[in-house]
């Protein structure tokens, strides 16, 4: 694929396209990114479809800059009607910072009804993203609360929305939720949303003043973000951080936040850590 790209071989753009899905397929985001980066801005030789792989390819390993312009050209417009693209869309906008374009998004999707059978997981995307707009946060918790209540009563199967538990509870019924989850991912061998969940539960024991089952939570969570997803470890980083500063280690504070910038790919983690790191300078 290199060679017929820097050969300017007629067919370079499907020859690397190609190769770079080969290696999306089989986990290895790296070099699908690598070689994605090539032809990403070729639009007039790729289809809307393989425009589609390449952004998803990008959001998975954190190139949120380059995700966000491939979702963003016109060619994608074709693809309004297709859900893997109007989730990707959504959680692009959303990591971008474009929270309220996210949401206008969702509430398209939820009018079609095309998408009815996605009907729960949209809500749950919705209330994830309103929890984190200030002025929003109890309409949040509504959809939440109508969610939770839906699971209670056996009218749903759909459970991944019990991971944002602890945003607007805490104790006892956040970590029965934690463990439905947990045990779920643990069975279905899904090691992405175990690591998150692991960081949720953590971050409810530290708002409960745990701070050291806290800290047991995280580093189960970072050891497997080491080997999924490097740069989702900054998340966590941040969190194990806050452990630290709270015991007064500044020092490993310092380091836990240094690391977590180093990996980091979103604007909303480089406020926190950078906000942290501030304090940390400032005590010390």
């Amino acid at each position: 694929s290199y060679f017929s790209w820097v050969s300017n071989s007629p067919d370079r753009v499907e020859t690397n396209f190609n190769s770079g899905l080969y290696f999306y397929e089989i986990n290895e985001f790296s070099m699908a990114e690598n070689i994605f980066l090539r032809i990403y801005e070729s639009y007039n030789d790729l289809t809307p479809l393989q425009l589609l792989k390449i952004a998803i390819c990008f959001y998975e390993f954190g190139n949120y800059d380059c995700a966000f312009k491939t979702i963003k050209n016109k060619k994608m417009d074709s693809l309004s009607h297709n859900y893997e693209f109007m989730i990707t869309k959504i959680r692009v906008l959303n990591i971008n910072m474009e929270k309220r374009e996210a949401v206008n998004q969702i509430d398209f999707a939820l009018r079609n009804d095309k998408f009815n059978n996605h009907k729960y997981e949209l809500l749950d995307m919705k209330q994830r993203i309103l929890s984190n707009i200030k002025e929003k946060r109890n309409d949040a918790k509504i959809i939440f609360d109508e969610l939770y209540e839906n699971f209670e009563n056996r009218k749903m199967e759909y459970s991944d929305f019990l991971i944002s538990s602890m945003e607007y509870y805490r104790g006892e019924k956040v970590q029965k939720s934690f463990d439905i989850l947990i045990k779920q991912y643990v069975d279905t061998h899904n090691q992405i949303m175990l690591a998150e969940t692991l960081t949720n539960k953590g971050f409810d024991l530290f708002w409960q003043g745990k701070i050291d089952d806290a800290e047991i939570e995280f580093n189960e969570s970072i050891v497997l973000l080491e080997s999924l997803r490097i740069h989702e470890i900054s998340y966590t980083l941040n969190n194990l951080a806050n452990c630290f500063m709270m015991k007064g280690d500044y020092e490993n504070a310092i380091n836990t936040l240094k690391k977590a910038l180093y990996f980091n790919e979103s604007k909303y983690v480089d406020i926190t850590v950078k906000n942290n790191l501030m304090i940390c300078y400032a005590i010390i």
